[in-house]
C-alpha cells in the first residue's frame, strides 16, 4: 500500500508477532517551566464528559472484545474479529499467510466469554481466503473457525470516520511469541489523526499482536482492521502513528467472497438471504455503448407484484450507478454513488408487477473503468436496505 502524504516515512511495519523488533532509545527534552496549563477547574468546566466517555469505551469493550480473538500459527500470532455467528473472522494476510502456504490449521482464542480455560484457544480455523489481487493492495484475509454457531461477532462500518473521531484497537499485543494458551485481549483509545484513500491513521496504540485486529467506532462496529505502525530509517518508533484498513476497503473486499457476505447478512438479519442475482464483472471499452452513460451491462431477474428487492452496485475504481427497467422496459429507478469514497448505488424497491426485470450497469462518468459487483437481495424480511 501507498501513503503519498507519509513519504517522509521510509517503511512500514506489520504487527504481527514473530518478526524482530529493535527498540532504540528515545531523546528527551526537558519540560518548559514557562508553560502553565490553566485546570479544567479554573477554566469552570466540569469534567463530567470524561466520566461519559469512560463508561462508553467500557460499554464497547465489554460488547465487542468477545468476538476479538487471538490467531494463532506456527510461526506467531495476530488478532482477528468474528464477523459471523458462524464463525467467519478478518484478520491480516500477514498473519496467516505462511499457514496458508504450508496448509497448517490456524487455532483460535477467545476472550471475554465464559470458557474453561482448556477450552479458551481449542477452536480450529481454516485459512478461507487471502487477499492475493494486484490491483486490490490491501493487507486482508479471512478465516472460517469449524464446526461453530451462535458466536458472538461484530458488524462493520457502512461509513468511514472522520478525523478527530474516537476510536479503540482491540487485540492481544505484547504477548509473547511462545504464546499457546491464553492471553487477554487489551483496549486502546484514541482518535482518528488522518483518514486516506486507504488507510486510516490513528493515535490510538497498535503494537506487535494487533495486527488483524479491529479499530472500533462508539457503536460497537469495525472502521478499520489494525495492520501497520510507521517507523524512520533508524529504527526506531514514530509516536502515535497506526494505520488500519478501512471499513470500506474490508466490506469491497468481502463482496467479492459470497459465502461470507451471506453470513454477515444471515448474522445480522437472523433470516435467510435469498440472492435472485449475485455477479461480478467488469466495466471496458468493448461493453455496449450508450450515448447516457459510455459502457454499460446489463443483468436480468426473475420478480412478483408487490416483492420487496434491494439492488446494490459496488466498485473499487469507479462511481456505479444503476438503472432498473420493468417487465415492460420502462424505467422504474435509477441510483448512482454520490462521492468519491463512497462506491457504491442502491435501491431498496417494492416490485410493481410480475415478470422479468432489467438491470444496467454503468459508471456515472463515461471514463469510468474497472470491476465491480451487483446484487439484488429478497428483501421481504428486512427492515432496512441491506447491509
Amino acid at each position: 500500500m501507498t501513503y503519498s502524504a507519509l513519504s517522509k516515512l521510509s517503511f512500514s511495519v506489520p504487527i504481527a508477532l514473530g518478526a524482530a523488533i529493535a527498540l532504540n532509545g528515545l531523546s528527551t527534552f526537558p519540560m518548559l517551566d514557562f508553560i502553565h496549563p490553566l485546570t479544567v477547574e479554573q477554566l469552570g468546566v466540569q469534567p463530567a464528559f470524561a466520566q461519559d466517555s469512560e463508561d462508553i469505551w467500557i460499554s464497547v469493550y465489554n460488547q465487542v472484545n468477545p468476538a476479538v480473538v487471538t490467531v494463532l500459527t506456527s510461526t506467531g500470532l495476530g488478532s482477528g474479529a468474528v464477523i459471523s455467528s458462524d464463525g467467519y473472522v478478518i484478520t491480516n494476510r500477514h498473519v496467516v499467510e505462511n499457514a496458508e502456504l504450508a496448509n497448517e490449521p490456524v487455532r483460535i482464542c477467545f476472550h471475554g466469554i465464559d470458557l474453561e480455560d482448556t477450552q479458551v484457544c481449542n477452536f480450529v480455523a481454516s485459512v478461507e481466503d487471502i487477499n492475493l489481487d494486484p490491483y486490490f493492495l490491501s493487507d486482508l484475509a479471512i478465516l472460517k473457525i469449524q464446526d461453530v454457531q451462535g458466536l458472538p461477532f461484530i458488524p462493520i462500518a457502512e461509513d468511514l470516520p472522520v478525523e478527530g473521531q474516537s476510536v479503540v484497537a482491540i487485540g492481544s499485543p505484547g504477548a509473547p511469541s511462545n504464546f499457546r494458551n491464553y492471553s487477554p485481549n487489551t483496549l486502546t483509545v484514541g482518535i482518528v489523526s488522518r483518514v486516506y484513500e486507504d488507510a486510516i491513521q490513528t493515535d490510538a496504540a497498535i503494537n506487535p499482536g494487533n495486527s488483524g485486529g479491529p479499530l472500533i467506532n462508539r457503536d460497537g462496529e469495525i472502521v478499520g482492521i489494525n495492520t501497520l505502525r510507521e517507523e524512520n530509517t533508524d529504527g526506531r518508533d514514530i509516536q502515535n502513528l497506526g494505520l488500519a484498513i478501512p471499513s470500506s476497503t474490508v466490506n469491497q473486499y468481502i463482496d467479492g467472497l459470497q459465502p461470507v457476505r451471506r453470513a454477515i447478512e444471515q448474522s445480522r438479519n437472523n433470516v435467510e438471504v435469498d440472492y435472485l442475482l449475485y455477479e461480478t464483472s467488469s466495466l471496458d471499452p468493448s461493453d455496449q455503448i450508450s450515448s447516457n452513460t459510455g459502457p454499460y451491462e446489463a443483468y436480468t431477474f426473475s420478480g412478483s407484484a408487490g416483492q420487496r428487492v434491494a439492488i446494490t452496485m459496488i466498485s473499487r475504481n469507479f462511481s456505479p450507478q444503476l438503472s432498473l427497467y420493468g417487465p415492460d422496459q420502462s424505467l422504474i429507478d435509477h441510483s448512482a454513488s454520490t462521492s468519491s469514497t463512497n462506491l457504491r448505488a442502491e435501491l431498496l424497491i417494492f416490485l410493481p408487477e410480475d415478470g422479468t426485470y432489467t438491470i444496467e450497469t454503468s459508471s456515472r462518468y463515461p471514463v469510468g473503468r474497472g470491476n465491480y459487483l451487483v446484487t439484488v437481495v429478497d428483501a421481504q424480511a428486512f427492515s432496512n436496505s441491506p447491509r
